[in-house]
């Protein structure tokens, strides 16, 4: 693998965040999995749609959850680490 860093805003780390706790994963491997399906539909250099339209295509990839964790991911989190 190879170290990478990366500016998210809070909006997009607090999104990855809540899908790693819902899928009981690291937020590494979280990003890991939408780049690879972000990937896999054609965004990215010589594949599919470029820009703001490609990366549209992958919007709504991770689904599922309560409805509420945007406004409650700390909970959800204390509660899977047992805080």
């Amino acid at each position: 693998m190879v170290r990478t860093q990366v500016l998210l805003d809070e909006a997009q780390h607090e999104a990855i965040r809540g899908l790693a706790h819902l899928h009981r994963i690291s937020f590494s491997e979280a990003v890991r999995q939408l780049v690879d399906k972000g990937l896999a539909v054609g965004v990215g250099p010589g594949r599919g749609k470029r820009g703001a339209g490609g990366l549209l295509e992958i919007a709504g990839i991770a689904t599922g959850g309560p409805s509420d964790l945007a406004e409650k991911h700390d909970s959800y989190l204390d509660e899977d680490l047992d805080r």
